[in-house]
């Protein structure tokens, strides 16, 4: 079988201009926005932005803010870099993001915040849970400024708020240990890809 084509840049920029031109009042539009909550593409960025302000479903629009405030969430508090062994350049994809965290982008996130538990509080996220229900912790973290302390206040916001049970679709949280060569390793630091996790135990 032949290797398979990955879509160009200049593609996927098409591609995200056209559900925004065309598509904002469909629903299926939503696992689309679910999945941009990890993309470094300024175009996924402006997707978001454009379903949040111009969708006319309340579903697609909470969907693209929550998407929204968990990739702004992510350029304030960047995950690690993976090392790399010596005598091996780093890859230009695996170079730490240089975007400063700032007041603009923490207040940007807190109004985010603000709005998925005011504007689609009542908005289903999952069965048994609606947005609102994940916005309200967030919001208190930031606004209590317990989260300073633990590496900002975004940081706190991107994984699951405390009192909510993780979900499909959620963030999972942060996961620190040793890899199989015993080197120190970070769930965060592969975020964008494919990760598989194994739990299990002696009992």
């Amino acid at each position: 079988m032949g290797a398979r084509a990955r879509p160009s840049r200049a593609g996927s920029h098409q591609a995200f201009q056209l559900l925004g031109a065309s598509h904002l009042a469909e629903t299926h539009l939503v696992p689309i926005l679910q999945h941009l909550s990890t993309s470094r593409s300024p175009a996924a960025e402006a997707l978001l932005r454009t379903a949040l302000e111009k969708s006319p479903e309340a579903e697609v629009q909470a969907h693209a803010c929550y998407s929204l405030v968990l990739l702004l969430g992510s350029r304030e508090h960047p995950p690690a870099p993976v090392k790399k062994r010596a005598g091996k350049p780093p890859k230009g994809r695996d170079k730490p993001r240089s975007e400063p965290a700032d007041d603009k982008l923490r207040e940007e996130i807190e109004l985010l915040y603000g709005r998925l538990a005011t504007e689609f509080h009542s908005v289903k996220f999952s069965r048994k849970k609606t947005f609102g229900d994940l916005a309200r912790p967030a919001l208190e973290k930031l606004r209590g400024g317990e989260a300073r302390a633990g590496g900002g206040p975004a940081a706190a916001g991107t994984t699951h708020p405390e009192g909510v049970g993780l979900e499909v679709g959620m963030i999972a949280p942060e996961i620190a240990g040793l890899d199989t060569r015993g080197q120190p390793m970070r769930l965060s630091a592969f975020r964008g890809r494919v990760v598989v996790l194994d739990f299990w135990g002696h009992w």
